[in-house]
């Protein structure tokens, strides 16, 4: 053997090997759908009709250790969700272009009690029927969703339950039947960098969800809320951009949030609302061009929350509401006087 040259241990043909034959041990799958472009990549190769078959087939053809599955370009139809149950597992598209539809009330992607998840670069086009979700984890943690277009689902684009330590982040959630993205009982989540846009009821909404970051988010021209926390302590609403919804931020029956740096315009009622809410920051946004107030402290429920530093400019009924108890700065301790002059821009 001359030097430099390369002994190989098998011999190369030009025969492709069949579906059959290809090993189906491994940690990394590739997945074709019907017409994508080059198949000869693929591992499993769907044919455009009830395409979860092949794709749930190479998820469950990973070890117990989790892997890698790969969706190449293309539209994959399916009657039945995509279900991960194990954990360490990485799905993935080729973004916009690898499209998951359905015409069944179904969740587009599943999971239960599985931790340490990737799922980004899909595209998920619901049925637009049903309480169903295009993301739904439950009881799932450190997973990451990212860089997903999810739309026209019965329900919620993204559905955390249960869940903590998730980071969702640069996905486009839009269209959908109830929230862009719903936080459930979660814990300790991080929602940033998203788009969440004309959903049916709120942008972003948490429902007895505590210690999340909810920041650098755009949500407009929802029906309801731009951002809704319901009976969720201690969350951090920063730095967000919400437009033309109902309410920008509403703050019902949740204490110790702080609500700070964000840009609440040109929303039908208030730009920031608080309502039977306790011991709240609302701090350094802007609220400007709403339809009723820039803040809205719209009950004696409300206690000894804090209001510094806003802007609050072109509000139709007023620059700020207060209707609370003990809010700050209020001139004298005790007092429902808030002095709005002091420490807030008002006009």
């Amino acid at each position: 053997m001359a030097y430099g040259a390369v002994s190989t241990p098998w011999k190369v043909t030009k025969a492709r090997l069949t579906q059959q034959a290809k090993p189906k041990e491994g940690a990394t799958f590739v997945v074709a759908a019907s017409d994508s472009n080059d198949t000869t990549r693929a591992d499993y190769i769907c044919d455009g009709t009830a395409d979860e078959v092949e794709i749930n087939q190479a998820l469950n053809a990973l070890p117990s250790t989790g892997g890698y599955v790969h969706l190449l370009e293309g539209t994959y139809n399916i009657n039945n969700p995509i279900v991960l149950t194990k954990n360490n597992i990485t799905l993935s598209g080729a973004g916009k272009g690898t499209r998951i539809q359905t015409t069944q009330s179904i969740h587009i992607i599943n999971t239960n009690n599985a931790d340490y998840l990737t799922i980004s670069d899909l595209y998920l086009y619901g049925s637009g029927t049903g309480a169903v979700f295009g993301v739904y984890l439950n009881s799932s943690n450190f997973s990451v969703i990212d860089n997903c277009w999810i739309e026209n689902c019965g329900s919620d684009g993204i559905y955390l339950g249960s869940c903590s330590w998730a980071h969702v982040s640069n996905n486009f959630s839009y269209s959908n039947g109830r929230h862009g993205i719903y936080l459930y009982a979660s814990f300790y989540n991080t929602v940033i960098g998203n788009m969440f846009r004309r959903n049916l009821n709120s942008g972003i909404a948490l429902g007895t969800a505590q210690e999340n970051t909810i920041q650098g988010n755009t949500s407009l021209e929802n029906t309801d809320d731009g951002v809704l926390v319901s009976s969720s302590n201690n969350n951090v609403i920063g730095g967000n951009v919400l437009h033309d919804n109902d309410i920008g931020i509403n703050i019902v029956d949740s204490d110790d949030v702080v609500v700070n740096g964000n840009i609440c315009d040109s929303n039908n009622d208030d730009g920031i609302n608080l309502s039977s809410s306790d011991n709240n920051v609302i701090s350094s946004n802007r609220c400007e061009g709403n339809g009723v107030q820039g803040i809205d402290i719209s009950n004696a429920a409300c206690d000894k929350n804090i209001v510094i530093g806003n802007q609050c400019l072109g509000n139709t009924a007023g620059a700020i509401n207060d209707s609370g108890t003990n809010t700050h700065p209020n001139g004298a301790s005790g007092t429902t006087n808030l002095q709005l002059d002091d420490l807030n821009i008002i006009a």
